[in-house]
Formats: C-alpha cells, structure tokens, sequence
C-alpha cells in the first residue's frame, strides 16, 4: 500500500515538473534530470514523514521511563495542536492560508 502511494506521488511530481516552462538554458536533456531530482526529491519527503511517523522507543521501559515517554508523546501533540489551531486563527483573521 505504501509502495502504491509514494509511486503515485512521484509520478505525479515528476508529470508536475514536466507542466512547467521549460528551462530553456538546460536543453531537454537538464530538463529530463531536473524531473527525475524532483521526483526524488518527493519520494524522499513522503519517506520522511513516514519514518517520523513511525518512531517509537525501542527499549524496555520502566513503569518510570513509560511515564516520562507518555508525557513526551502529550506534550508534543499538545504543541501539534497549538500550532494547527495558530494557523487556523492566522488563516481566518488574515486570511492569506
């Protein structure tokens, strides 16, 4: 499944690369790279936010380092949520979103 939508993604990022004006000073063959990079490029952001997504602590934890972990996990998403809710305001009181 994951597979299927990074594959997706970067075939939709490169077509996207392909839509815009040509770079003229790099000839057809710079332009062909600069898709490829950008597709490379997309495929290693989907990649990281997976991964970020995904970590977890590894180790056994006390009933101590599981407290302090959990705290860690709240503390974060609290921030997360600070920021979705600072974006919001910025967005319906400036209204550049």
């Amino acid at each position: 499944m994951m597979n299927k939508t990074i594959l997706s993604t970067a075939i939709a990022g490169t077509l996207m690369l392909g839509s815009l004006q040509p770079a003229h000073a790099l000839g057809k063959d710079g332009e062909t790279v600069l898709q490829i990079l950008g597709g490379i490029y997309i495929i290693e952001k989907i990649v990281d936010h997976t991964n970020k997504r995904n970590r977890r602590y590894e180790r056994p934890l006390s009933s101590e380092e599981q407290r302090a972990y959990e705290e860690g996990v709240l503390a974060r998403e609290r921030q997360e949520a600070a920021e979705r809710r600072r974006r919001a305001y910025q967005c319906g009181y400036t209204g550049n979103c």
